[in-house]
């Protein structure tokens, strides 16, 4: 093989990264979330991304070396050895090859970084709009996240977006978004930019709290005025926690409309 020549593995990391998935994530809720109590939850999220067997990494410490374990089936899940968990990602053991591409997209994710974050992607087929908000509601009986939303992505990309973590390759309108996210992330609830009362953007599905229906838009509320002008269906998931879901034909012109009104926190 000459120097410089793709490997049918480099092919193969190439079309992963460039394969479109379907990310959902919830952030920032106010419980003290014990993941060693969770198994049940865990299983329920990695069913729905027909996730078995499953290869987790396990921190106790988020900036030391996680402990992997292997999972084939919800059976096998046992958190009960660690006295503590920062984090618990989850993805296929199997190799990366044609065979298992698809099997290479699912991904879990769940970590107290910054406030917290639950996410989960997969082949938008597989993890549709129903599934990914099949995939977060066992979480929901234990945690009231202050926002969140989905996204189609590029499978690099995606998880990425949803942590707020810029890459320096993507374009300039891109980057000024995901870095207005980033610095959102550590607002606090007093603070004009927190995402748990601002709009980050129009996604094709938002998790709103409390302030953001309340908050007053165009001369109406915002519950108001996403319900009594035909704007996508508002769902509650639970209390205080409401999903706003909003179709692909009517979302560029409400976005437009919120970001030149500058109810959104990107900037572009």
């Amino acid at each position: 093989m000459e120097y410089g020549e793709l490997t049918p593995f480099d092919i193969f990391i190439d079309e992963l990264q460039r394969r479109l998935v379907r990310g959902v994530s919830i952030h920032a809720w106010p419980e003290q979330l014990e993941l060693k109590k969770c198994e049940k939850r865990l299983a329920a999220s990695l069913d729905i991304l027909e996730l078995w067997p499953a290869k987790a990494s396990i921190s106790k410490n988020i900036w030391k070396r996680p402990i992997s374990r292997k999972w084939n089936s919800a059976d096998e899940i046992d958190l009960n050895e660690f006295d503590l968990i920062e984090r618990i990602g989850v993805e296929t053991p199997k190799r990366l090859n044609k065979a298992n591409l698809e099997h290479r997209l699912a991904l879990f994710a769940v970590s107290f970084a910054i406030s917290g974050e639950i996410y989960l992607h997969h082949d938008p087929h597989i993890l549709t709009l129903e599934a990914g908000l099949k995939g977060i509601a066992p979480w929901l009986d234990v945690v009231t996240p202050c926002y969140g939303f989905s996204t189609v992505l590029g499978s690099s990309r995606s998880g990425c977006f949803h942590s707020g973590t810029p890459n320096p390759s993507d374009d300039e309108n891109y980057l000024k978004r995901i870095r207005t996210y980033e610095q959102a992330r550590y607002c606090g609830p007093d603070e004009d930019g927190f995402l748990g009362k601002r709009l980050l953007d129009v996604f094709e599905m938002n998790i709103l709290s409390p302030q953001h229906l309340s908050s007053r838009i165009f001369g109406t509320s915002f519950s108001d005025w996403i319900t009594k002008g035909g704007r996508g269906e508002l769902r509650e998931l639970k209390k205080d926690v409401h999903a706003w879901i909003v179709p692909d034909d009517i979302r560029p012109e409400i976005r437009q409309n919120l970001l030149t009104a500058k109810h959104l926190v990107v900037p572009v």
